[in-house]
């Protein structure tokens, strides 16, 4: 090969490199991509849980209010025999 067709060492240097930075691109995207797939398996598979999670909220949230409904007919109750007895007590006093 004549002199002057032959690479300087700076230009293989260079084509060295250049093949380093793409074998590292290479491995890269491979890694990367089986990264992405693990992270899209774990995403799909956390609609479950999630689902879980928002119908023990809901659960919870209807409790609350079933705890308030009853709460306010226990209470309604309750005055309506305070009252029953106030009456009571007006129609006849204790005798003390």
């Amino acid at each position: 090969m004549p002199e002057e067709n032959k690479p300087c060492q700076y230009h293989t240097k260079l084509f060295a490199d250049v093949e380093v930075i793409k074998t590292t691109i290479t491995n890269l995207d491979k890694r990367i991509n089986g990264a992405l797939d693990i992270a899209q398996k774990h995403i799909e598979d956390g609609s479950r849980w999630r689902l879980a999670i928002v119908g023990v909220a809901v659960t919870l949230i209807i409790n609350i209010f079933i705890a308030i409904f009853w709460f306010g007919k226990v209470a309604q109750r309750l005055d309506t025999h305070a009252y029953a007895i106030e009456k009571l007590e007006e129609l006849h006093p204790r005798i003390k």
